[in-house]
């Protein structure tokens, strides 16, 4: 990150003299000539490196700034690729515009009038923190540090820190996700297991019970799908956002699972996140009614295109969060602006996760 911020000839001719000193040390040159060069490269690098994250100790509140390499996460790009179906761009350029208009979306709610379950109480509830970053921000590394701090935790389909019932909950709720994307979605199954209400009922109890269970902190898709509904249960509960260059994002996801990416099929029934696809089965008869995979979308165009309109919608993903979570709750977090080869560096990204962690842990 640093070519970016201007600071490459600085601490490149640093490091051309930490090779010098390495090379002296193999000829008996005392370490101390070691550790003044690497204080020294520590100094120039921070002196001439602009703050990326608004974050300071003994917080858990945070923006990324302008200098983060990650700050195009938060800024949708207009400029819709000319190759795509006529279709797909308006329905795109139609999501970029309620975004800048801050549309308000209606969230599938766990309590409700169409809901026979009953609100927990405040104090069952032991969900602590949950990172929305969409994976490959990350969001695995994060959710290592966690786990060696000996808290409670589960990322997609793992988990750490947790007795075999809990570890059955967070089974139980990925295999409803993949029935939705591979059997209702992907077979476009009509059959009473892919009835819209009966899968909504379904993903109202595994949510409660989780949220219950003793677990504290959660990461990853799918379970950053829901955040609604974990915000319902728990208003105050602390999120933090990995965050990534959305171009880069696009390629990595991609590689990785892109075929569980969900979207809406109605305009009119759209969601605030590609994430949130509880949103889409909301008054439908069946899972498939308005809800497709991007596999399925993309099939139909360039890969190249895909990419692109991806990326726009990671950005609006990481609008919609913004959105939901009051700004004193809310930690955005590029890891990518760190670089661990810089001792500073590596242990004041260790300081923040450390900071965020007991602080949420401990609210």
């Amino acid at each position: 990150g640093y070519n970016t911020l201007g600071a490459a000839p600085l601490v490149l001719a640093m490091r051309a003299t930490m090779k010098v000193g390495t090379s002296l040390a193999r000829l008996g040159v005392t370490r101390r000539v070691l550790a003044l060069l690497a204080a020294l490269e520590t100094v120039a690098a921070q002196a001439v490196r602009p703050a990326v994250t608004t974050w300071t100790a003994n917080t858990f509140a945070a923006r990324i700034t302008e200098h983060s390499v990650c700050h195009k996460a938060l800024e949708p790009t207009k400029e819709i690729s000319k190759l795509w179906p006529e279709s797909q761009q308006q329905e795109t350029m139609d999501i970029i515009e309620d975004f800048d208009e801050g549309k308000e979306y209606p969230h599938f709610r766990l309590f409700g009038e169409d809901s026979s379950f009953t609100p927990p109480d405040p104090s069952e509830i032991t969900l602590k923190l949950i990172n929305m970053g969409p994976g490959t921000t990350a969001t695995r590394s994060v959710w290592h540090f966690g786990c060696d701090m000996g808290y409670s935790q589960m990322h997609y389909n793992q988990a750490c820190n947790v007795s075999p019932e809990q570890k059955a909950l967070l089974d139980e709720l990925i295999d409803l996700h993949f029935l939705v994307h591979q059997e209702c979605i992907g077979k476009q199954l009509r059959e009473p297991k892919c009835r819209s209400q009966t899968v909504l009922d379904q993903f109202r109890s595994v949510l409660i019970k989780l949220a219950t269970s003793g677990v504290q902190g959660l990461a990853d898709d799918p379970l950053v799908s829901f955040l609604p509904q974990w915000l319902e249960l728990k208003p105050d509960l602390k999120v933090m956002m990995t965050l990534r260059d959305p171009e880069e994002w696009a390629v990595s996801r991609i590689e990785h699972k892109w075929d569980e990416l969900t979207r809406c099929k109605d305009r009119d029934k759209k969601s605030a996140s590609l994430l949130f696809y509880l949103d889409c089965m909301q008054g439908t008869e069946y899972v498939s009614d308005n809800l497709t995979t991007m596999k399925e979308e993309g099939d139909t165009i360039l890969l190249s295109t895909l990419l692109e309109e991806e990326a726009v919608r990671f950005s609006i993903h990481c609008k919609a969060v913004t959105d939901l979570v009051p700004e004193e709750n809310l930690h955005e977090l590029c890891m990518f602006d760190y670089n661990p080869l810089i001792t500073e560096e590596e242990a004041r990204m260790k300081e923040e996760l450390r900071d965020v962690y007991n602080f949420a842990m401990n609210s």
